[in-house]
C-alpha cells in the first residue's frame, strides 16, 4: 500500500471587499506577509466542502447586493430558509463549521487569532496605530512660472501669471473624500480619491513606515504651489487602527489640511485620512469625534487659493460598524465588509 503525503497547502490566499455603500464586490489577491490575508488550516473532505459551501453563498449572496448578503449571513446553514438570526459573519461561520461539524475544540470564530482556528480571515494587528504623514503640498514656480501640482492623486493643480493678460492665477487645493476647491480664475482643485485605492496598503509589505504610507492608502492630495516659490500646503496626516477581533475606538482624532505658509495664491491640502480594519466589529465610542477637515485657502479676491477637500474614514471590518454614538466631522465615510476566499488546494485525505 502506497501512501500520499498530504500537498502542501497556501500559507494564505485572497480576500474579498463588499462595500457597504455601493454593493461593488471585489477580489484582492493576498499573500502571506498581507495585513488581511485567508488562511485555513489543513482540511479534510467534510470540513473543505463545509468552508466551500459557506463561502459560495456568501459570495453569490453579495454579488445580488447588501439585502442578500445580510439575508445570507442570517441562515444557520447554506440553503436553509430560515433566516431570522443576527446577520454577523463570525457568527455564520461559528454555526456552520461548529455546529454542523457536531463539536470542536478549536475556536472555530472568523478572525478569532486563536492558532488552529477555522478563522478564516487572519489580521495581523502588530502595527496597530500606524501614523501616517500626509502628501506634501506642490513646490512654488520661480518669478512667472507656474507652481506644481500638489502630491498624491487628489494634488492641486499648480498655478502661475495666465498668459493671456498676465493676471494672477491661484491653485488648486487637494481633494480626498471631496473635490478640492479651484482657485481664483480657474486653476482646478484635486479630484476625489476613492475609497477603494486604500487597498493596496492592506497587501503592502515590510515594517510600518514601509506598508502605510501616504501613497499605499491613497491619501488626499497636497495643494498647489503658484508663482514667486508659494509652496502649497500639506495634505492631512492619518492613522491606521488594526484588531484581530473588535475594535472600539476611544480616542477623538483631528486630521486637518494645512494652509499654505504664504498668504495668497497656493492652495491648501486635504484633510487626512483614518483607516480600521478589524475582523469583527468595529464601534466609535460615545462622545469620540474624528475630525477631518480640509483647510481654508488663503487670500483674498484673485489671489485666493483653493480650499483642501475633505478627509476620508474607511473601515474594513468582517461584522459590522456602529459610528452612530460618536461624531464623523468633515469626514466622508467609506465601509467595506471582508470576506473569505475558497482553501484551494488545501485538502487532507486520510
Amino acid at each position: 500500500m502506497v501512501i500520499h503525503a498530504p500537498k502542501p497547502r497556501p500559507v494564505a490566499s485572497g480576500f474579498w471587499t463588499f462595500c457597504d455603500q455601493t454593493g461593488d464586490l471585489r477580489h484582492v489577491d493576498a499573500h502571506a506577509d498581507s495585513t488581511v490575508c485567508t488562511r485555513w488550516p489543513l482540511l479534510d473532505r467534510w470540513h473543505r466542502n463545509l468552508i466551500e459551501r459557506g463561502v459560495g453563498w456568501l459570495l453569490n449572496a453579495a454579488g445580488a447586493g447588501r439585502e442578500r448578503l445580510d439575508a445570507a449571513l442570517r441562515v444557520p446553514y447554506p440553503g436553509s430558509r430560515l433566516d431570522r438570526l443576527p446577520a454577523i459573519q463570525s457568527a455564520f461561520w461559528h454555526r456552520l463549521l461548529h455546529g454542523m461539524s457536531g463539536g470542536a475544540t478549536a475556536q472555530l470564530f472568523l478572525g478569532d487569532g486563536q492558532a488552529g482556528s477555522f478563522g478564516g480571515l487572519a489580521i495581523d494587528d502588530s502595527q496597530d496605530s500606524a501614523a501616517v504623514s500626509g502628501f506634501s503640498g506642490g513646490s512654488g514656480g520661480h518669478d512667472d512660472n507656474t507652481g506644481a501640482r500638489g502630491a498624491g492623486p487628489g494634488g492641486g493643480s499648480g498655478s502661475g501669471r495666465d498668459t493671456y493678460n498676465r493676471g494672477d492665477v491661484s491653485s488648486g487645493g487637494g481633494g480626498h473624500g471631496t473635490a478640492g476647491g479651484s482657485g481664483r480664475k480657474g486653476a482646478a482643485g484635486g479630484p476625489v480619491v476613492p475609497a477603494a485605492y486604500a487597498v493596496a496598503a492592506l497587501v503592502a509589505t515590510g515594517t510600518a513606515t514601509q506598508r502605510w504610507t501616504a501613497q499605499n492608502l491613497a491619501m488626499g492630495g497636497g495643494g498647489g504651489g503658484a508663482r514667486s516659490s508659494k509652496a502649497g500646503g500639506n495634505a492631512g496626516n492619518g492613522i491606521v487602527r488594526l484588531s484581530a477581533g473588535n475594535l472600539t475606538e476611544s480616542n477623538s482624532r483631528t486630521f486637518t489640511g494645512y494652509q499654505p505658509s504664504a498668504s495668497d495664491r497656493a492652495g491648501s491640502g486635504s484633510g487626512g485620512g483614518y483607516y480600521a480594519i478589524v475582523a469583527g466589529s468595529y464601534s466609535l465610542a460615545n462622545g469620540v469625534t474624528i475630525t477631518l477637515t480640509g483647510a481654508a485657502g488663503r487670500g483674498s479676491s484673485d489671489r485666493r487659493g483653493g480650499d483642501g477637500g475633505n478627509g476620508r474614514v474607511t473601515i474594513w471590518h468582517g461584522d459590522s460598524v456602529a459610528t452612530g454614538a460618536g461624531t464623523l466631522t468633515n469626514a466622508e465615510l467609506t465601509t467595506f465588509q471582508l470576506l473569505p476566499s475558497l482553501p484551494l488546494g488545501q485538502v487532507h485525505v486520510s
